[in-house]
């Protein structure tokens, strides 16, 4: 169930929300590490079942539609820059925590102090950030990738 949840978390968030879950480049976590796969090209639209199913619905209004024989429930929600369709989309999962050698690089650090580390064979420099949840640690966050091109 959880490899079908990504799957369609993927086909529906992928048009509605910038990230779904870890694409293995590289490693998300609580706004430490963010970025994708940019040789994939962009999702397309969301499936009908997911757009039928906010049809009469409010952004926000929950929702339920079945795909592949799956019952899935989320919330109506516009595309990432706030365009139409309106369409059903599960919730995303919780995101993975920073990994220990991002937190290590901002031990004793200051929120914006520059900092780098090494991890899976490759240095990344940038900037010690704190997470979205009031209490998280600083960890090391290169920098954030530019926004794919207007289309």
């Amino acid at each position: 169930m959880t490899e079908l949840r990504f799957t369609l978390c993927a086909l529906l968030l992928g048009a509605l929300a910038p990230a779904c879950a870890d694409d293995g480049t590289t490693s998300p976590t609580t706004g430490a590490l963010e970025g994708g796969d940019r040789t994939r090209p962009p999702p397309g639209p969301p499936p009908a079942e997911a757009i039928a199913a906010c049809e009469d619905a409010a952004e926000d209004d929950p929702c339920s539609f079945t795909l592949g024989g799956h019952t899935l429930d989320g919330r109506c929600r516009l595309g990432p820059e706030g365009q139409d369709p309106l369409a059903c989309a599960p919730p995303l999962p919780p995101p993975l925590p920073p990994p220990p050698e991002a937190l290590a690089a901002c031990d004793g650090a200051s929120a914006g102090d520059p900092c780098s580390f090494r991890i899976d064979g490759h240095d990344l420099d940038g900037q010690c950030r704190p997470g979205p949840e009031a209490g998280d640690p600083l960890a090391c966050a290169p920098p954030l990738p530019p926004p794919p091109p207007a289309p």
